[in-house]
């Protein structure tokens, strides 16, 4: 969200960061000015008094005293958006406890329905890891899902499998949103030479990306087309290589 916001902020645009879970009071606050209101309509004046002259600004309903703050409603901030000037809105609509890998509960995630891109997030230190609460969250329903023991060495099959499922909710739920899935931790991916001419094949044998000709093979599994892309980078590093889901054309970036 922060490195988003850098991005906008560089090229004049307006921002309202907010979150429909909880999030550090500090993090928001990266973002942009914190406005705390119980309320809508106080949140509402709040945006129209505010995003013009500071450029930024972070939303929450309730400070929680646990140096987080409450989100707001999805529905909140679908009103928030239609009513504001702001350029974009930046939401956290979901939270894993830090973990790299997640299934989504019953309510989850707690997406506004007016989303445009919705960004699908897992981290790669996951593949090669004993399934456990160290690096899933709900690590029990994870290996249910998966039918498998928890402590089983997660590859890239069930990997892959975890993000097809999340990336059908997303689809099924918010279909006018475009999906990307954004896989986090290749810390080295910088290392990789000339990211810009990787094939396929440089792609499968790069350390730091061994799940991604599985990902892209198994779009269109159980009637799911895919995200309409896939990025995996490091957000440490600000290094970025993203694979057409559709094409297999590669791009490579330095954020």
């Amino acid at each position: 969200m922060q490195l988003l916001a850098e991005e906008l902020r560089r090229r004049g645009r307006s921002i309202v960061a907010t979150t429909t879970t909880a999030m550090f009071a500090r993090e928001l606050e990266a973002v942009g000015s914190l406005v705390l209101e119980s309320g809508l309509a106080a949140l509402r004046t709040g945006v129209e008094g505010a995003i013009g002259q500071l450029g930024s600004l972070a939303l929450a309903r309730e400070n929680r005293g646990d140096g987080k703050v409450g989100g707001l409603p999805p529905e909140w901030i679908d009103d928030l958006w239609a009513t504001s000037h702001a350029d974009y809105f930046l939401v956290e609509a979901d939270g894993s406890r830090g973990k790299s890998l997640k299934l989504f509960g019953q309510h989850e995630p707690r997406v506004p329905s007016l989303a445009t891109t919705i960004v699908q997030v897992a981290g790669l230190d996951a593949l090669g890891a004993p399934l456990t609460d160290f690096n899933a969250h709900r690590s029990g329903r994870v290996a249910q899902f998966l039918g498998c023991e928890l402590g089983a060495t997660v590859t890239a099959d069930m990997f892959s499998r975890i993000l097809d499922e999340q990336s059908r909710v997303l689809q099924s739920r918010w279909p006018n949103a475009r999906v990307v899935m954004y896989l986090n931790k290749a810390d080295d991916l910088h290392k990789t030479d000339d990211l810009s001419k990787a094939d396929d094949r440089h792609l499968r044998r790069a350390g730091p990306t061994p799940a991604i000709g599985l990902l892209v093979e198994s779009q269109g599994r159980a009637n799911n087309p895919g995200p309409a892309a896939i990025v995996v980078g490091s957000l440490r590093n600000r290094s970025f290589l993203r694979v057409d889901a559709h094409c297999l054309s590669h791009s490579a970036c330095r954020g």
